[in-house]
């Protein structure tokens, strides 16, 4: 065997592992279950606060550096790199997760391992072990703070994927179609089955939204970038309950699980979560969330799936689960989007 292709092999495999590494570092679990009795102050308003901060601290060095020199699709990019690379590299997540105006459950004096006791997660399923992330609120939504990591960190890729099959000539809803796509492989083959055995339509719905963002800033008769001189400068403050839906909240689009994984969470759905879904603060939030129209992305992600054999989503079965106490002999998917 010769060392050019032991070298070759050794390579493609360093790279096989670097890409699931990447992928690993986005990653967390989450249980919006735990707030169906708690109610949170909403952190929009600190949160939009702290991003037009950061966007003006950060046009100010772009400006500086570059001048209006690069395109608004480019200086976007470089705003979400800005504000989150990775899970360990996020001057954003390091906000959220520190800023007394950010309301969390559970609080910080809840550690990692009581954290994820509490949680619909509390079995272990090596080798699915990965981080738990708390929940805020934004707007009337409750949603785990690595949705905001994939926000930003998927949307930008999902934007730069996007941006780039624009140039190629593709039409618009062809572009989004095949960015999406792209995500679903993402979430079926490196990001949800292979780190934590979950398939999390919550995710795919944030890496969405986080691209409909970007496109804001470069896109339309009135984008949120605009050029005046030789500077970019924001055209209005940045709100991101324009972005932020019902589909962010995993109690509500509920994951795919896998494996083992289904069959331990599937107990603790059946045991602890089920008798609080009447629960009226539930009924109330559910009733908000039903308000909202699916994505997009929402809409292809079904459609597609649907085409693979897998159960499209529908709001009665986690109800279903719920009343025959017999998880294992219904659909695998507990989604529940409107």
């Amino acid at each position: 065997m010769s060392r050019g292709f032991l070298r070759a092999v050794g390579s493609g495999t360093a790279t096989i592992m670097m890409s699931v590494y990447s992928q690993t570092v986005l990653a967390a679990e989450t249980d919006q279950f735990l707030v169906w009795d708690v109610e949170l102050r909403d952190s929009a308003p600190a949160l939009n606060t702290y991003l037009n901060q950061e966007t003006e601290r950060f046009l100010a060095e772009e400006n500086a550096l570059h001048g209006a020199e690069h395109s608004a699709a480019l200086v976007t990019q470089d705003l979400y790199l800005y504000l989150f690379r990775s899970i360990l590299d996020s001057r954003l997540r390091h906000f959220v997760m520190t800023a007394p105006d950010i309301d969390r459950y559970p609080p910080s004096t809840i550690s990692y391992p009581e954290h994820l006791e509490m949680s619909i997660y509390s079995a272990k399923s090596f080798p699915f072990i990965l981080p738990m992330a708390r929940t805020i609120r934004i707007g009337d939504v409750y949603l785990g703070i690595d949705k905001l990591s994939h926000f930003f960190g998927f949307g930008r890729r999902y934007f730069k994927r996007y941006v780039r099959l624009r140039e190629e000539g593709y039409p618009e809803d062809v572009a989004m179609e095949k960015t999406v796509e792209w995500g679903m492989w993402y979430e079926r083959y490196l990001v949800g089955n292979l780190t934590d055995g979950i398939y999390s339509y919550a995710d795919l719905e944030a890496n969405f939204q986080g691209m409909m963002m970007a496109r804001s800033f470069s896109e339309g008769p009135t984008p949120l970038l605009v050029r005046t001189g030789d500077k970019w400068t924001l055209a209005r403050p940045i709100d991101i309950r324009d972005f932020v839906n019902p589909g962010f909240d995993e109690s509500y689009n509920c994951s795919r699980f896998m494996g083992t994984r289904r069959s331990q969470v599937m107990h603790v759905l059946e045991s602890e979560v089920c008798p609080k879904r009447t629960a009226p603060l539930v009924q109330a939030r559910f009733e908000r969330y039903q308000k909202w129209k699916p994505s997009f992305s929402q809409q292809f992600v079904d459609r597609k799936l649907g085409e693979q054999g897998w159960t499209p989503h529908t709001d009665a079965v986690f109800d279903l689960w719920c009343a025959s106490g017999k998880a294992e002999g219904l659909p695998e998917s507990p989604r529940t989007t409107p």
